[in-house]
């Protein structure tokens, strides 16, 4: 019976003797310097190279095989893959980028790192580049569409511990239902990453601000608190994780609707979004100061205000630890 093998265990194979061989390889060669046999490596070499970390050469009937030039297998260095990424990016290499973190994730890089302090820093960089006039806006649409892509990469190429007791949704809210989720999208990738059940809704404008849609998201929320209770999951926890790009009354009307609805069954987190040129203020619920440049929310209703993504996410999860000690009691 054939022996079965990781896509881990045969990349790093494939990576370590590519890596010492200039001239190329054919898949003959690998598969006797790897001990794999022919087919199943050639089976690993086109998954390997749709991921862009391997290319081939076609020498007259021949395939040869190399590293992906340009990649640095082994670096841990968060600047250094951020660099590498961010050129990827702003030469619309796609394939590149999304060799560049998926090559980062098999290196033991924390995935939660690589979104906070590689994909974040880049997508900020471009959105400053293109408020300063330096990139137009379809230029920033094609590196954001390659942003997300990179996301979803990440989310397939983890090794996620589920909690089957954790529930987040994510949506945004801005003035246009044309304007980018992109923020909302990092925040459920992380969290999904995290193992909580994460559910996107995207981009919501302040027109579809409704009663409609009021009603529709008690109705899903509702779900995922029977759903706990069916599993008898007495500590569960549902989060609603909402990004937001304007501030205007019936934001606040919506937040301050649900909680009155569910009380401490559902818990809210505000995200702003990095760029925030707003003049809104806020009350923090631990500070009496309304001079800071944030949303005009009512903190009686808000769990937890965050801009950072790292904040976010050990919020959402010393919460979930500490509701978890409280049952467990």
């Amino acid at each position: 019976m054939p022996k079965s093998y990781s896509l881990e265990e045969v990349k790093q194979r494939i990576v370590d003797i590519l890596a010492h061989s200039e001239a190329g390889l054919s898949g003959v060669e690998l598969a006797e310097k790897t001990g794999i046999n022919r087919i199943t490596i050639t089976k690993y070499l086109n998954i390997l190279e749709s991921m862009g970390l391997v290319k081939r050469k076609c020498v007259g009937n021949v395939n040869l095989w190399y590293i992906q030039h340009g990649l640095d297998l082994s670096t841990k260095n968060m600047l250094e893959i951020q660099r590498l990424y961010m050129d990827a990016l702003f030469n619309y290499d796609e394939r590149k980028a999304r060799a560049i973190i998926i090559n980062a994730i098999h290196s033991n890089v924390d995935p939660v790192t690589i979104i906070d302090e590689v994909i974040t820093p880049t997508l900020n960089t471009a959105d400053e580049f293109y408020d300063r006039g330096m990139m137009n806006i379809i230029d920033l649409m094609i590196i954001k569409n390659i942003i997300v892509e990179t996301l979803d990469a990440i989310k397939f190429n983890v090794s996620i511990d589920s909690k089957h007791d954790a529930y987040a949704i994510f949506l945004s809210i801005d003035d246009d239902s044309s304007k980018d989720d992109i923020n909302s999208r990092i925040l459920y990738t992380t969290f999904y990453i995290k193992g909580w059940n994460s559910y996107f809704i995207g981009n919501v404008s302040l027109a579809k601000m409704s009663l409609f849609f009021d009603i529709e998201m008690v109705k899903l929320l509702n779900k995922l608190l029977k759903r706990s209770l069916d599993n008898k999951k007495d500590g569960s926890i549902v989060l609603l994780c909402i990004t937001l790009g304007i501030s205007e009354p019936i934001v606040n009307e919506f937040i301050r609707s649900i909680k009155e609805k569910f009380g401490g069954s559902i818990f809210i987190l505000i995200n702003m979004k990095r760029v925030n040129k707003g003049g809104y203020d806020y009350k923090d619920k631990n500070k009496d100061d309304s001079s800071s440049s944030e949303p005009n929310l009512d903190s009686r209703y808000v769990d937890h205000y965050s801009k950072d993504l790292k904040d976010s996410i050990e919020w959402a999860e010393r919460l979930y630890r500490n509701l978890h000690e409280r049952y467990d009691k």
